[in-house]
């Protein structure tokens, strides 16, 4: 056994969890995109053990950026998108998906296409029903397959720097 990644949902089908492992040096980083946490493993320590280093409901967010929002199924959550590092090795990009502009955007820096531009028909193939804007349902439709009935929101993708602190931790967002 190399190590493990604690989990928080178990069953199947509940859970949603991404392995970012281009990285350099010794880390791979497990992304529990449903939860909105992250965690590290260092595969050069003698004792294999992934570390907790984000957690959406504890860490620093940047002001507006509202990640407690719940749609459709595990596999369609990610409130951690996704992780990259930049040119220092003291730092990192988190891509989160927000239901909320952060502060200082007042509109999205790429829109969606204009309202009604895409229509199309829905669910099948015992019903179906005319969606007259796929990129803004509103309300699923009840014969959805995932999500039938609830209010649909716009997600923003947020791309935040993190500095790396000497525990490992993600802080100082910008």
């Amino acid at each position: 056994k190399v190590g493990f990644v604690p989990a928080i949902n178990t069953e199947k089908f509940s859970y949603n969890m991404q392995p970012m492992d281009n990285f350099s040096g010794n880390s791979i980083y497990f992304l529990d995109q449903l939860n909105g946490k992250v965690y590290s493993y260092n595969q050069a320590t003698e004792i294999a053990s992934t570390e907790p280093i984000f957690d959406m409901n504890t860490s620093q967010l940047p002001a507006g950026v509202t990640l407690d929002w719940n749609l459709g199924s595990a596999g369609q959550t990610y409130k951690v998108k996704s992780m990259t590092e930049t040119h220092s090795l003291n730092e990192v990009i988190l891509v989160m998906t927000s239901s909320t502009l952060p502060v200082g955007w007042d509109k999205a820096d790429a829109e969606l296409p204009a309202k009604g531009a895409y229509s199309q028909w829905v669910c099948g193939p015992e019903e179906f029903f005319w969606m007259r804007d796929i990129f803004r349902p509103g309300v699923l439709p009840v014969c959805s397959d995932v999500g039938a009935g609830q209010e649909s929101f716009t997600g923003y993708d947020v791309f935040v720097t993190y500095a790396i602190n000497d525990e490992g931790n993600l802080n100082n967002p910008r």
